[in-house]
């Protein structure tokens, strides 16, 4: 699970991110590499093994015509819910699960994959990549633990304030890399056979999703790093229209089989990563439920669960201290560890055996509890201004000893919104289709996503992706 890796993979990926940008010492490869573990750790991949190896396919058969020969290409799905892609040093190539929703046209995902290696054999690795932090977890608070009780707990906590974050975001390129990638896009995808025009068609629709979205919360997307514009997407297509298209030879053999593949793809946030329900936050992969104190903001990513106080005058954080050890061989081993001594209280909750210690640093009060559950041990850290511990002591408190199994009626609540493809009745309305499936999306996001004109009536038989909330699968 995506929350197992995240404290490994963290630390593995430390020394990639330095006053916030990606270094390349070492070259592209090992740079890539390193970058390449970041994104797993933070934002997880999606392992389903024949829409991988359907994406694997398509980067391939592009990358066979790229002007770097040397280039070890690796082509994976991030599991993320906004539409994005983006490339790393090296030839590691990424498409979001939200992206993939919007496809249309296996052509249309051919000139994504392609402009991202244009990206790569052009040289543009150089810029910037960082992380998209949405806020400093604390306002208030100024030091953050660094080796406090043993260098693993102060790199975790550190992490935990500084690297929490939504995504990976790659800096602007400059218009002339932009058209650069592009051109290179399309060439590789008319050498390969699918139509170099459909680019510029995605990223209308790209521009289209953004609007339908408009008043929603909004996140990371292509279009932050890849602005689109009409005049992009013209050149695109005039650029296309010159080029010599080899002999066509999808993947999916048509619509249908493209269709057929993306069906059941996961929406939105995962709920196997954690989830609210009710008044408490929920881990149904993990099994265990806890409550944070009303009204502070809650931020959860594979590498931790952070509860804020409104105005960042106090932080509780939920991560995974080992997963390959029992309470006691943890706690051997932060003794070993430490650089200095610590009081550390043994006691339990609620039947688990748990471990407490209070740490102090340059004014910050760091309270931390290690719970053993289900064969892992969790560590949750209340942290605050040390002169203001006597006001979050008992929420730090009551949040830890919430800390339990999940229950069969929380389990029922959560649900999976998936992917799923509908056929059309005769001259049938989309509101009509929408409203026969019971389906979450609207008819302008649902046209949007399939291309399609809100207004016209449907054919017989025609294909419709749309969204639809369906009880938790457990991942098991």
């Amino acid at each position: 699970m995506r929350f197992h890796r995240a404290v490994t993979g963290l630390l593995l990926a430390s020394a990639l991110i330095s006053s916030g940008c990606l270094s390349l010492m070492g070259g592209e490869t090992k740079a890539g590499a390193t970058a390449a573990r970041q994104v797993e750790a933070e934002m997880g991949l999606v392992h389903d093994p024949a829409l991988v190896a359907y994406v694997r396919e398509i980067g391939q058969r592009l990358a066979a015509h790229a002007s770097r020969k040397n280039v070890p290409w690796k082509f994976q799905i991030v599991d993320m819910p906004e539409p994005n892609a983006f490339a790393l040093p090296g030839g590691y190539v990424y498409v979001s699960r939200g992206l993939l929703a919007l496809v249309n046209d296996e052509s249309e995902l051919a000139g994504v994959i392609g402009h991202e290696i244009g990206h790569v054999t052009a040289h543009h690795g150089n810029k910037r990549v960082t992380l998209a932090a949405p806020f400093m977890i604390l306002s208030g608070v100024t030091g953050w633990v660094t080796g406090i009780v043993s260098p693993r707990l102060g790199e975790t906590l550190s992490n935990a304030g500084n690297t929490m974050a939504q995504g990976l975001l790659i800096a602007p390129f400059s218009r002339s890399q932009e058209r650069e990638a592009d051109r290179i896009g399309a060439e590789l995808s008319a050498k390969a056979g699918w139509d170099p025009g459909s680019f510029g068609t995605f990223l209308e629709t790209l521009g289209r999703f953004e609007a339908a979205l408009t008043g929603e919360e909004r996140h990371t997307s292509w279009l932050d790093s890849h602005p689109a514009s009409a005049d992009r997407a013209a050149a695109t297509r005039k650029f296309a229209a010159g080029l010599e298209r080899a002999t066509p030879n999808p993947v999916a053999r048509d619509r249908a089989d493209l269709f057929r593949r993306l069906d059941g793809l996961l929406l939105g946030p995962d709920p196997a990563a954690g989830v609210r329900v009710d008044d408490r936050f929920v881990h149904p992969e993990l099994d265990w439920s806890i409550r944070f104190p009303e009204g502070w903001t809650l931020l959860n990513s594979p590498a931790a669960v952070v509860s804020r106080e409104a105005d960042g005058n106090a932080a509780i954080i939920l991560q995974l201290a080992a997963s390959d050890k029992s309470l006691d061989a943890l706690l051997k081993e932060i003794e070993e560890q430490a650089s200095s001594k610590h009081e550390i209280e043994r006691k339990t909750l609620n039947g688990r055996a748990t471990a407490h210690t209070v740490l102090e640093q340059k004014g910050d009060w760091i309270d931390v509890t290690w719970i053993e559950h289900k064969g892992h041990v969790y560590q949750i850290i209340g942290i605050c201004r040390r002169k203001q511990q006597a006001t979050w002591q008992v929420p730090f408190d009551r949040s830890i000893a919430s800390f339990r199994e999940m229950q069969p009626a929380e389990l029922k609540k959560i649900r999976d919104q998936r992917l799923r493809i509908a056929t059309a009745k005769a001259k049938e309305s989309l509101d009509e289709l929408l409203t026969r499936l019971g389906s979450d999306w609207d008819a302008a996001l649902t046209g949007v996503a399939n291309s399609i004109e809100i207004d016209a009536p449907l054919d017989r038989g025609q294909l419709v992706k749309f969204g639809k909330q369906e009880p938790y699968a457990p991942r098991r």
